[in-house]
């Protein structure tokens, strides 16, 4: 009947729950129980272009159902930009140096900076140390005007996403790159998350999602393929063996190689929740020809989930994330 974000969708029926774990005349009993109710569910992200795991709260009212839902992997970023504001609220400047480290690390999951909000000159950053005391010149490459990244936060308390080109420290190639900022004291506090590493993210939480709904079928759904999207896939595996392997389910049972979960991770010393990076040579059955792996893991109920993608293919879809962004970006214009 309505949509905030969506208004196409008004007069549509409404699917959102077909994706979601519990069924429609489940979550209608507890809404008319209750009067409301949380559900989990797969999303196309319009900001993103993704499809995401999505929770939102359902609300009863004078026969209407109110909802408004938020995306957790959004938040991953919200959250490190407002602790580096929360940190420094508590350090003052001496927060920059914290925030940038002095060996710089390219599978740091810190992808946190910050910019003076008048010059936009970095002061801080969690992964790329070169940009500091710079004007990053990635900013000219984005979805609003540096007039606009200047002004547009300070009527938005709860901050701001901006869409830009930006070289990745991890693969070391430009990609299209969704980040979080928010002002404040004269500094924008931000956070990055690239295109690439937000499509095999999503992949690992659906995938947990999934297991965590099914613990039983988890696994065979996993390799059966039904979670892969495009060219990526998850992979599951605990201290010694593939457990399961969307790409290649022949390779469930068999034992798990060193290059899953990195040379410095140990598994006895993982606690629940846990995530990082990985980024490994390897043979590519698919090419012929060894390239370079970037893989995101999450540690869940003493298993690793993860989903990989290939640094050469992410570059090249690149280039069309970034030649589309551009057509979106001057749509009205038609330049």
């Amino acid at each position: 009947m309505a949509d905030g974000v969506v208004p196409a969708r008004v007069g549509q029926p409404e699917t959102i729950l077909d994706t979601s774990s519990r069924s429609v005349a489940d979550v209608l009993d507890e809404l008319e129980a209750r009067g409301s109710v949380w559900v989990t569910y797969t999303f196309h992200n319009p900001a993103t272009d993704v499809s995401q795991l999505k929770r939102t709260w359902l609300y009863l009212y004078d026969g209407l159902v109110f909802d408004s839902g938020y995306y957790p992997h959004d938040f991953r970023a919200q959250s490190l930009a407002d602790s580096a504001k929360i940190l420094y609220m508590a350090r003052g400047i001496a927060a920059f140096d914290i925030i940038t480290p002095d060996v710089p690390d390219p599978l740091s999951t810190q992808s946190t900076f910050v910019l003076n909000a008048e010059t936009l000159e970095v002061v801080a950053h969690g992964r790329a140390l070169g940009l500091v005391e710079t004007i990053s010149p990635y900013l000219n490459m984005a979805d609003k005007s540096l007039q606009d990244i200047k002004e547009e936060p300070q009527s938005h308390e709860d901050g701001i996403w901006v869409w830009h080109m930006s070289r990745n420290p991890a693969t070391q190639t430009d990609q299209l790159t969704h980040s979080y900022i928010i002002l404040y004291d004269g500094y924008i506090f931000g956070a990055s998350i690239s295109l690439p590493d937000i499509r095999v993210q999503s992949v690992v939480d659906y995938t947990i999602y999934t297991y965590r709904n099914n613990p039983e079928t988890g696994f065979d759904v996993i390799s059966s393929g039904m979670l892969n999207h495009i060219d990526m896939y998850p992979v599951a595996t605990n201290s010694t063996h593939i457990l399961a392997h969307g790409g290649v389910p022949s390779l469930a049972g068999s034992v798990r190689p060193l290059s899953t979960t990195g040379n410095d991770v140990m598994l006895d010393q993982l606690e629940e929740g846990d995530s990082w990076w990985t980024q490994v040579a390897f043979y590519d059955v698919f090419t012929g020809i060894t390239q370079i792996k970037r893989a995101w893991y999450i540690f869940h109920d003493d298993y690793i989930f993860l989903s990989p993608y290939t640094v050469a293919d992410a570059d090249t879809q690149s280039v069309t994330d970034y030649a589309r962004f551009i057509y979106e970006s001057n749509r009205e214009n038609n330049v």
